[in-house]
């Protein structure tokens, strides 16, 4: 029986939190009565002199603080989750967070911060101490492969939830630390194309890259590899090379794989993933042939200057697009209904316009999303509004028989699943995960 270990490193002063954290693990993951079942292992550990500023936030400093936690902090032989109490220095040069990552991911660590208790920007009326703390917990499972497995009526009769989910994602403009002082475009990797694997049912959730020396590594094996390759010299060509043929080698694999069992393909289509993928567009959409609504005879997986038509038709493979409007400004900000008497109400869940479905996650609880009802940014420039928030989902490919609403439905309810946050994220989970690795690397945008 695999045991989770969990360390709070802190400083005497923050004893009491690290008291809270504890307890919202045991609250959350049963305590006591369940060890038989999943142990849990929660030890404090002091954090001494790691935690103080660094003279810059050069390279070399960072260099500096990562080989200083090597030193201190003995590495795990299997992956231990490390709850760093530090206060919030994002805004001032020397800023530790990110060297600390790298250092305890050198040690066979993930990590999540928390700010101490008392900390200025903390303890407000929006960001109480027990919001932070489960904050913190939640994400700590999620950098796991955590997801939240939630019943929904008529699961059982839909295939879409026995299906493997394949995130496509693509990282962009990625200039690691070390090559700060240069110049030169040819120090920056332009695109890192990552692929996350998620079962619904097993809740297993396993990372691939040409990157990566092995094959469907667990999420925290991921993040903690990535860490190391953000260091790597030869980290920003390993990124040109994985984004020579595009999707269009994963899509072949994949085509391989499935080819008698049941997956679900997501890929966002934006400026980044149009140019991976041609088959997204909306032009090379309209040129395909189809047989019947959403089975396309083949679709393109190659690039703009490579075609490659292939047909998916007989596998189990099911593909679908996924826009939403806070990166493509492409579909409408939201959707509200109106009642009888003419007055706003809420809506969630999937919707059918013409051959797209709109995805509306569950009514947020707070002011924000009441206040958009009937007012925006354009006549009440000063307030926030919770916007943005409608995803769109075009099933590309579906194969006979399918329920294009199931599938689409499917999609929208993987976006409910996270457990660092109390309502639906962006993206669905393996593109959300997916989207969550950048914070492992080491990179200049992160200073």
């Amino acid at each position: 029986m695999t045991e989770l270990r969990i360390e709070i490193y802190g400083h005497s002063s923050d004893h009491e939190l690290s008291e809270k954290i504890k307890g919202e693990f045991e609250s959350y993951l049963g305590g006591e009565e369940y060890q038989s079942v999943f142990p849990v292992d929660i030890v404090e550990k002091e954090l001494g002199s790691l935690s103080d500023m660094m003279e810059d936030d050069t390279y070399m400093s960072h260099i500096q603080r990562i080989e200083a936690v090597k030193k201190q902090v003995e590495k795990s032989d299997k992956i231990v989750g490390a709850i760093v109490i530090l206060p919030d220095m994002h805004d001032e040069a020397g800023d530790p967070k990110y060297a600390l990552r790298a250092g305890f991911a050198e040690t066979n660590r993930i990590t999540q911060f928390i700010t101490p208790d008392g900390s200025k920007q903390d303890d407000t009326k929006d960001d109480p101490p027990e919001h932070r703390v489960k904050g913190a917990v939640m994400d700590m499972l999620r950098q796991f492969g955590y997801t939240e497995f939630c019943e929904k009526r008529g699961m059982k009769n839909n295939l879409a939830f026995d299906a493997d989910t394949v995130g496509m994602y693509v990282l962009h403009q990625l200039k690691p630390l070390w090559a700060e002082k240069s110049r030169s475009a040819k120090d920056t990797a332009r695109f890192l194309p990552v692929y996350v694997t998620y079962n619904v049912r097993s809740g297993k959730v396993s990372v691939d890259s040409d990157l990566l020396e092995k094959r469907h590594l667990s999420y925290p094996e991921a993040l903690i590899a990535f860490s190391k390759l953000s260091r790597d010299k030869d980290f920003v060509q390993k990124c040109v090379d994985s984004s020579r043929s595009g999707f269009r080698t994963k899509l072949l694999g994949l085509h391989s794989l499935y080819n008698n069992e049941n997956a679900l393909v997501l890929s966002p289509a934006n400026g980044i993933t149009r140019q991976f993928w041609h088959g997204l567009t909306d032009k090379k959409i309209s040129e395909y042939h189809f047989t019947s609504p959403y089975i396309p005879e083949t679709i393109e997986i190659g690039t703009k200057n490579y075609s490659d038509m292939r047909s998916f038709c007989d596998t189990g493979i099911r593909i679908i697009r996924i826009r939403e409007n806070h990166s493509t400004h492409e579909i409408p900000d939201y959707y509200t209904e109106f009642n009888g008497n003419g007055n706003c109400i809420s809506a969630s869940g999937v919707y059918r316009y013409k051959n797209v479905f709109w995805g509306l996650e569950s009514r947020p609880n707070n002011k924000e999303y009441t206040l958009s009802y009937n007012s925006s940014k354009i006549n009440n420039p000063s307030r926030s509004f919770d916007e943005c928030s409608l995803v769109e989902y075009y099933p590309i490919q579906l194969q006979a028989n399918d329920d294009a609403e199931q599938w689409a439905a499917y999609s929208n309810y993987l976006r409910e699943i996270m457990p660092e946050v109390n309502r639906s994220v962006r993206l669905p989970a393996p593109l959300h995960f997916a989207s969550k690795i950048e914070e492992y690397l080491l990179l200049v945008k992160h200073r």
